[in-house]
C-alpha cells in the first residue's frame, strides 16, 4: 500500500502526456526495474511487472489489469485495476481525451483519500505514543 500514491502519481503524470495506458504501465515497470537494485523489491511494482508478463503472454489488457487489482488485495488497487479494465472493455485502445480528466480525477481522489487515511493513522499512533 505504501507505493500506491507514488504509482498513481507517476501514472497520472505519464497519462497526461498522451501515452496509452499500456505504455504508461510499461514505462513505470521499466523505471522500477532500473531502480530495483537500489531500492529492493516492492510488492505493487512486482505485481505490475507480472501484469506486463501476462499481457506479453497473450492475456488481454483488461483481464491483466483486473488480475493485478485482485492480486494486490487492497481496495485502492482493485478499484484502479477495475477502472483500467473498464476502459479497455469499452473498446478504446487508449484513453480518449474525454475520459482522461474523469480517470485522472478519480485517481487523484483515491490518492487523496489514501493520504488522509495515512495521516489519520499516523496522528493516532503519535497521540498514543505520548
Amino acid at each position: 500500500m505504501r507505493d500506491y500514491p507514488d504509482i498513481i502519481s507517476k501514472f497520472t503524470l505519464l497519462l497526461s502526456t498522451g501515452m496509452t495506458v499500456k505504455n504508461v504501465w510499461l514505462k513505470i515497470v521499466q523505471g522500477y526495474e532500473n531502480s530495483k537494485g537500489q531500492f529492493g523489491e516492492r510488492f505493487a511494482y512486482e505485481e505490475m511487472r507480472i501484469t506486463c508478463h501476462e499481457m506479453q503472454g497473450g492475456i488481454s489488457e483488461a483481464e491483466a489489469y483486473e488480475r493485478f487489482g485482485k492480486r494486490c488485495e487492497t481496495a485502492q488497487y482493485m478499484k484502479f485495476g477495475a477502472l483500467l479494465s473498464q476502459n479497455m472493455k469499452k473498446g478504446s485502445k487508449g484513453l480518449s481525451e474525454t475520459t482522461k480528466p474523469a480517470i485522472t480525477y478519480k485517481i487523484a481522489m483515491q490518492t487523496i483519500t489514501c493520504i488522509i487515511d495515512v495521516v489519520i493513522k499516523l496522528k493516532s499512533i503519535v497521540s498514543t505514543s505520548f
